[in-house]
Parts: C-alpha cells; sequence; structure tokens
C-alpha cells in the first residue's frame, strides 16, 4: 500500500544537469499473513530493485521507508498521523486492498504524543538531512528540505482549531481560512508551491524560511497538550512507546534526560550541526536513524 506524498499526486522532483531527481520519499506498507518470515529475502528484493531502479545515485533527502504489518493486527495499527493518513489516502498497488480493516481515526481518538512527536521530527529532519545539504551550497534540497518539514507543523496547527486532515494542498486551503497569521499563511502557501513544483507570486529566502520554520515549531511545542481523556484512549499504545524506548536505551546504554525537543530547537537556532548526542538521544526516543 503506497503511502505519503506519491499517494496524494503530492510527490516532488527537481530538474538537474544530468537529468530528474526525486527528492519525495517512497513510503508504504507491505501487508503479509500470519506466519511469514521471510523478510530477509524480501528486504534483499526491494534493495536490488531500488538500486536498479534509482541507480544508487539520489537525493540525502529521498528515502524508502517499508513498514511490514500482519493483516490479522490491521485492525490495531496505533492510531497515529501514518494510520490515519494510510486508511484516507493510501493506494493499494499490489494484491487485496485491506484499507477497510485499518482502524477509524479521528481527532478525538488519535494519539496525540504521535501529534506532539511532528515538531520534534521536524526540526531533527532539517539538522540531520537539510543542514549538510547547505553547508555543501545545495540550495535547491536544502530549500525543499525547509519546505516539506514546515508543511507537515500544518498537521498539529489544524488540530489547535479542531480538524485533522491528510494532504498537504488540503491542510493549507484549510490554514488559508483561519484566523491565523497573514505571514504564516503567504509562508504555507509558499512552502506548497515548493513542494509541488509550481510558481509562487510570493517569496520568502532561506534565512526567512529558516526563522519561520523554527518560530513556528517552537511556538507549537509550548502549546501542544497532552488531553487527560486522550491518554485514557490511547494507554496501550503510550505504553509500547516507552517500552521501546526503554528496550533501545538499553541496547544503546545510553539514557535521555532533559528535553530533548529543547536542545535541537537551541541547536537549530544556533545554525550549528547536530551533535552525536543528540542523534543517539533520537535514536533511543524515536528508533532513527538506524547507524549512530
Amino acid at each position: 500500500m503506497l503511502l505519503g506524498s506519491l499517494s496524494r499526486g503530492e510527490g516532488t522532483w527537481i530538474d538537474r544537469e544530468n537529468g530528474f531527481e526525486m527528492l519525495s520519499d517512497i513510503e508504504f506498507f507491505t501487508i503479509h499473513p500470519s506466519g511469514f518470515s521471510d523478510f530477509n529475502s524480501w528486504n534483499k528484493i526491494l534493495d536490488d530493485t531500488r538500486f536498479e531502479v534509482f541507480d544508487g545515485d539520489m537525493s540525502l533527502l529521498f528515502h524508502i521507508d517499508n513498514t511490514y504489518v500482519c493483516r490479522e493486527k490491521l485492525p490495531d495499527l496505533e492510531r497515529k498521523l501514518l494510520t490515519f493518513d494510510a486508511r484516507n489516502m493510501g493506494i493499494t498497488v499490489v494484491g487485496e486492498d485491506f484499507k477497510n480493516l485499518i482502524p477509524e481515526i479521528d481527532i478525538h481518538n488519535i494519539n496525540y504524543y504521535d501529534l506532539k512527536d511532528i515538531m520534534t521530527h521536524r526540526v531533527f529532519s532539517v539538522l540531520y538531512y537539510g543542514f549538510p545539504l547547505k553547508r555543501s551550497g545545495d540550495e535547491i534540497s536544502y530549500q525543499y528540505s525547509l519546505a516539506k518539514n514546515s508543511l507537515d507543523l500544518m498537521t498539529v496547527m489544524l488540530v489547535k482549531y479542531g480538524q485533522l486532515l491528510s494532504g498537504f494542498g488540503n491542510r493549507c486551503q484549510a490554514i488559508q481560512r483561519l484566523n491565523v497569521d497573514e505571514r504564516i499563511r503567504q509562508y504555507f502557501q509558499f512552502c506548497l508551491s515548493i513542494k509541488l513544483g509550481q510558481t509562487c507570486n510570493i517569496s520568502f529566502s532561506i534565512s526567512e524560511m529558516e526563522q519561520l520554520f523554527i518560530f513556528i515549531s517552537d511556538q507549537l511545542y509550548e502549546e501542544f497538550k497532552v488531553p487527560l481523556h486522550n491518554i485514557l484512549v490511547n494507554w496501550k499504545s503510550i505504553i509500547r512507546r516507552n517500552l521501546g524506548k526503554i528496550k533501545r536505551a538499553v541496547f544503546y546504554r545510553h539514557f535521555v534526560y532533559g528535553d530533548h525537543y529543547k536542545r535541537l530547537s537551541a541547536t537549530f537556532h544556533r545554525i550549528e550541526p547536530i551533535t552525536k548526542r543528540e542523534i543517539l538521544d533520537n535514536i533511543v526516543l524515536n528508533g532513527y536513524p538506524k547507524e549512530k
């Protein structure tokens, strides 16, 4: 099942001298029957196909993310944003369509801890993937990194106003109708034009994009609250998330203290490279990147 920007018709390519370069991730669920265990062979097929199709030479921003899901466990998937988008916008590419087995998710039962983590994921993404592009002089890819990660923040902003939507275009349209600062509305419109490769009569410099991105992210992080009733609805998923963090902390012999987001934000404000400690903190808390 194809997920993400490509499933919504919002994929991004840029025209380089030696051909088109794909910037959007390819994200999908591989749904398998109970008892299937030959994941290594399947992973090899995916890796071989990736290098055959893309010749192993793609942007640092490009990733192929595959999540294995047992068919019998589809109804028990965590009520998070990825699951919400999969049910609403996922496209079955091969095999039977199982979207009806994915749980129905709305603004009341989605795991708010998953939404709060969006700010951490976005700032980490710009620091880890975007800043090296900036230092190498690849302004086009860095601008895309800022734009795409800024657009992801719209999800959290809309939740504040009681809306949970799929798709950058849908979210941006909803933002335009809200009582939000005009400059922020224009900024999201500009970011969407970059994501979709469209012209825009509004323009922001790289420096302005950096300032608005971290301003919006910091503000959302400080204001976002997880309601008690939401914790009660999602307590099983919350426990599983915390157990995963404990297991990774033990495995890497690294324990995270303090506020991970605020450390990342401070690094961004200083426009400094992400530290090894911040990377390892993220591995323990969020399970990526795979190599420390």
